[in-house]
């Protein structure tokens, strides 16, 4: 668009000039607008959010500013696609974290915790605005280690940490205390001010939502950016059958770990948290097994599978699934091996004891429940 400067001998519009012509170019052009044709929009609770069509299109004027928010902690309209930021790429020392069918990446330091849990897991209805913190803060630290610091930076899933759950409307979010990334909240898309310079925003991504709140626009921005459909790891978004290899990689060249939960109402097992473990350690793993007391089990109904993905030379995978909750143990194609320090510490890495529960009983097990999250209440 060029801008138009008053020539010699030509004077500035008054105001009611401008208004009058700006309506008249207005009406003009959303005369112009074919209306029948859909217009892709991502739909929030509140119409106050969407512009129609025929007026977004009518107007063509990009709005450079600060929108003022006098309750702050009010949804503002979404970008038409913030996966698009021209960001440059997330360095290379960012980890990926996944979450059913998305990944995002997000600094190396941050911790993991939990994120708002919708209310149906509370037998309310979606329509309630009410969400549930069970544990909005880190619960682990980058290195592993046990922590409950609201001052941390982390990853959120909406996993209860803990069973001492508030209620929290979902249009009154508290004040961060340090950034996070929320992944799989019932927010809708959109920038929220949660007040004292923290911004919070949601995009929808690979059917379901990723939430960024910091100070910084800039990072903000760029983890956003790196939001992706389907997991970049070996995982699949959804557990499907649930079978092990009859065969064992020699010389492997590292593991997946993949942790997988049963949703609430469904026999669905969609993907919790991924990881990857580097070849010594999984030669570690392998070793292990292969020494540990075996075990007679049948066929296993539990709500939870880790599932081990080794990788060989030539694109060979070798697959070995977890059992935390009823036929406890590890089922390779030697047996079934006991879940023990050992067996256990080589891929219980990074984000596992944050998220996946562990045996009910680790009393006979010395060191094990340091390893999983440990069941509440």
């Amino acid at each position: 668009m060029v801008e138009e400067r008053p020539g010699p001998g030509r004077t500035d519009p008054t105001d009611d000039e401008l208004e009058q012509l700006m309506r008249a170019g207005l009406a003009e052009r959303a005369g112009q607008v074919d209306t029948d044709v859909p217009v892709p929009v991502n739909r929030s609770r509140s119409r106050r959010w969407v512009l129609p069509a025929a007026v977004a299109a009518a107007v063509g004027i990009l709005v450079v500013g600060a929108l003022v928010v006098p309750d702050g902690n009010v949804p503002v309209p979404p970008s038409d696609d913030r996966t698009r930021v021209a960001n440059p790429p997330a360095p290379s020392d960012w980890r990926w974290e996944s979450w059913h069918g998305v990944q995002v990446s997000v600094p190396p330091d941050w911790g993991w915790g939990g994120a708002p849990s919708p209310p149906e897991e509370f037998g309310e209805s979606a329509r309630s605005g009410n969400l549930y913190d069970c544990g909005m803060a880190a619960y682990r630290s980058a290195d592993g280690k046990p922590v409950q610091d609201a001052a941390l930076p982390y990853v959120g899933r909406p996993i209860m940490m803990t069973d001492a759950c508030s209620v929290v409307h979902d249009q009154d979010l508290p004040q961060p205390t340090a950034p996070y990334a929320w992944l799989g909240a019932s927010l809708e898309p959109g920038t929220r001010d949660l007040g004292g310079g923290w911004q919070q925003t949601t995009v929808k991504v690979g059917g379901s939502t990723v939430t960024v709140a910091t100070k910084d626009d800039a990072l903000r921005e760029r983890i956003l950016s790196t939001a992706r459909a389907n997991p970049g790891t070996d995982c699949e978004a959804e557990l499907g059958e649930r079978t092990v290899s009859d065969f064992t990689v020699d010389d492997p060249t590292g593991m997946s770990v993949c942790a997988y939960r049963r949703t609430e109402g469904s026999n669905g097992f969609p993907l919790q948290y991924a990881t990857e473990v580097d070849a010594a350690s999984t030669r570690t793993f392998l070793a292990a097994i292969d020494s540990a007391p075996k075990l007679q089990c049948i066929d296993s109904y539990t709500d939870e599978w880790v599932v081990l993905r080794i990788h060989g030379k030539e694109g060979k995978t070798q697959v070995v699934l977890v059992d935390t909750g009823d036929c406890i143990g590890i089922h390779a194609a030697k047996g079934t091996a006991e879940l023990n320090v050992a067996t256990t510490s080589p891929w219980a890495v990074d984000g596992i004891p944050a998220y996946v529960i562990g045996p009910r009983d680790t009393s006979e097990v010395p060191g094990l429940s340091d390893y999983f999250r440990g069941i509440l209440g």
